[in-house]
């Protein structure tokens, strides 16, 4: 949780919100591969956990009230964006190097799309 404060701290722009915390996430595959396998462990539980989930939501949500994103059911959004992060800490687990900078920002990309970014 205090990955995703700290990569998301001065950020106001939801857009910018979201890519930290998918940066995190990929991070945390990159940095920390026992903590990844923790997770992927428990795979989308990971999403019930309020402090989570909440995190998550922020910029999700900010980014509904200033109409850059077109979703209307936060649950599907998180789960699409829980989907994407448990993409990245496998595939930081199956090959590491294929979890570049590039890669996660392209992977975000597809995430700000599925969320309706305008």
């Amino acid at each position: 949780m205090r990955i995703l404060d700290a990569d998301a701290a001065g950020i106001d722009d939801p857009t910018g919100i979201v890519r930290a915390h998918m940066r995190a996430l990929g991070e945390v595959g990159i940095g920390d591969p026992d903590i990844a396998a923790i997770v992927l462990s428990v795979r989308y539980q990971i999403l019930e956990d309020p402090a989570i989930s909440s995190r998550l939501a922020v910029g999700i949500r900010a980014g509904v009230s200033a109409g850059c994103f077109r979703t209307h059911d936060l649950g599907a959004a998180l789960d699409l964006v829980g989907g994407v992060a448990l993409a990245i800490l496998r595939t930081s687990q199956r090959d590491p190097a294929a979890v570049t900078a590039g890669w996660i920002e392209s992977l975000t990309d597809q995430v700000l799309v599925a969320l309706g970014h305008r």
